[in-house]
């Protein structure tokens, strides 16, 4: 019913590695563990001693066929768990584990439920409660580390490790799960002391703490999403100690940050505007409607939150204090007519791009039309900057916020989180197959080639309909996790 594996760290050969490990097995009844290795013995005849220790029986196990020297393998049967070694030790120590805990006197006593046992046995050891404290009827298999056996191998490996050991200290325990629970995800979790960790690591467990669900105002049928928080404050102080431990930086980054000084109203780059975005932001990745537009088949949307309030230091404008919204609105609008001014001159015959405004309320999205085979764009309205490849998508952003409409791909949690919808792609390929097609062509492949290669592409779409990977964390759990979503065609609604 349940197997585990006790993997034990050793200072010896890769050998000794191998050989110093438990496996326990957890059968119906000590009698089905009797028939299981009776059938065992039919199949590969067995030489047997029986041994006792503490009053548990257990047996050494060696191929009829071998000689003296044969070492086998060493099995006893504790209650309905069959537990198996290489190592006769490491069955005496089980069977400590496992039918002993010691009383106020010292002396041995039997153990009375599954939680009771030798006070070393790992079910009652506090570091690992965390970990198996969140084993459920899902999960398929899960691996165990106890990460001061990692840090002891380090302790022999190359210096440059230091930083990876300082890291590990900090954990308790290290787990990696497999669970089935209507999709199939692989979990890696660490239990750790939060306690003495650095600012920005402490700039970051704020910033988890407040994080908002992940894909709010994202279209549900994107093809590809991303979301989550970002502590740029801190990465800010991080890149300005950078900087002035650099006393001779490079001509071309002295000039590259003038300039965008210049663009932002006044505000450094780094100092002013990249403390005042953030924390929330979304990445999205959505098809084109073949019916409007066949030159591409997808466009993408980035936003991000902006502060709309200047600081104290701020520099005036017009008598008035610049904040970050109103710099990256200037350098923006900029951008767009630099962007408008390079199609102009690589496109010679084509319509003229010029930079266009387009009224959704009371936000104005600013655009240029066109550019190459897209209409960049942006907003900055109820305190969030969206950058899009087309201003329709940026008008649907807004219209989504205004509703309050969140995806139905949304995990609420999650620090950093990324789904790839297959149901998407599959209308994608169905609807934009004559641009893939095309793309085909200027690549020199064969059409029949090109539709092999499309139709393997949806055959291995049909078997998913949804893969992510997720990020959160809190100030004792960092939790990453991947996972998909087997194909349902037959749910109601769901697109094949």
């Amino acid at each position: 019913e349940d197997v585990v594996l006790a993997w034990y760290h050793t200072s010896g050969t890769k050998a000794d590695l191998a050989r110093n490990c438990v496996l326990l097995i957890e059968v119906e009844s000590p009698a089905a563990a009797k028939s299981a290795l009776a059938a065992w013995n039919v199949l590969e005849r067995q030489r047997t001693e029986a041994h006792k220790y503490r009053g548990v029986d257990y047996t050494h196990s060696v191929k009829a066929s071998a000689d003296e020297n044969a070492k086998g393998f060493w099995y006893a049967i504790l209650g309905d768990v069959l537990v198996m070694s290489i190592r006769e030790d490491r069955i005496q120590r089980t069977i400590e584990l496992a039918t002993e805990a010691t009383d106020d006197s010292g002396q041995p006593s039997k153990a009375t439920d599954k939680t009771a046992g030798h006070p070393e046995c790992l079910a009652v050891y506090e570091p690992f409660s965390n970990a198996f404290a969140r084993r459920h009827e899902s999960e398929l298999a899960a691996v165990y580390v106890n990460p001061r056996v990692l840090i002891s191998e380090l302790d022999r490996a190359n210096k440059y490790f230091s930083t990876v050991k300082a890291t590990l200290a900090r954990c308790q325990w290290l787990t990696l799960s497999l669970t089935n629970n209507e999709s199939i995800e692989l979990d890696l979790l660490a239990d750790y002391d939060s306690n003495g960790t650095p600012d920005w690591w402490q700039d970051w467990l704020q910033v988890a703490k407040s994080a908002r669900p992940s894909f709010k105002s994202l279209s549900a049928d994107s093809l590809f999403s991303m979301s989550g928080q970002v502590a740029s404050p801190s990465i800010a102080k991080l890149i300005l100690a950078s900087l002035k431990t650099q006393s001779n930086l490079s001509k071309d980054l002295i000039q590259a940050r003038r300039v965008a000084q210049g663009l932002l109203l006044g505000l450094d780059p780094v100092a002013d505007v990249l403390p005042a975005i953030g924390p929330s932001w979304v990445f999205s990745v959505q098809s084109r409607d073949p019916e409007v537009s066949t030159s591409f088949p997808v466009d993408s949307l980035f936003a991000i939150d902006v502060k709309t309030e200047a600081t104290e230091d701020s520099p005036e404008n017009g008598g008035t204090s610049v904040s970050a919204e109103a710099a990256l609105d200037s350098s923006l609008r900029s951008g767009l007519g630099v962007l408008a001014g390079v199609h102009n001159v690589h496109a010679i015959g084509q319509k003229v791009s010029i930079v266009k405004e387009r009224k959704v309320g009371a936000a104005t999205i600013y655009f240029a039309d066109p550019v190459a085979f897209f209409q960049p764009a942006f907003v900055i309205s109820n305190g969030q900057l969206v950058l899009a490849t087309s201003p329709d998508l940026c008008e649907t952003f807004l219209a989504l916020t205004a509703n309050g409409q969140t995806s139905t791909v949304s995990k609420s949690g999650n620090l950093q989180s990324v789904v790839a919808s297959s149901v998407a792609m599959r209308q994608m390929l169905a609807g934009q197959r004559e641009w893939f097609i095309r793309q085909a062509r200027r690549d020199k492949v064969s059409e029949a080639d090109a539709e092999r290669r499309l139709k393997e592409l949806e055959q291995f779409l049909q078997l998913l309909d949804r893969a992510w990977m997720t990020a959160s964390l809190d100030s004792r759990t960092l939790r990453v996790s991947a996972g998909i979503q087997a194909a349902a065609s037959e749910r109601p609604g769901v697109v094949k």
